[in-house]
């Protein structure tokens, strides 16, 4: 379900115009990066995230 609603994201931005799109996923979070590597997507980088407690 998840790839298809990717994929489906995907579709629509093409159809608007889009060229490229690009995901936000935690490096902890190894099922969504499992998902977005099968479905083709590549790690451009990292992030780093601050909070103050």
């Amino acid at each position: 379900m998840a790839g298809w609603l990717v994929r489906m994201a995907a579709l629509w931005a093409q159809e608007q115009g889009a060229t490229r799109i690009a995901l936000a996923v935690s490096r902890d979070n190894a099922a969504a990066r499992g998902l977005y590597d099968r479905l083709g997507f590549a790690e451009l980088g990292g992030y780093a995230y601050w909070s103050k407690a």
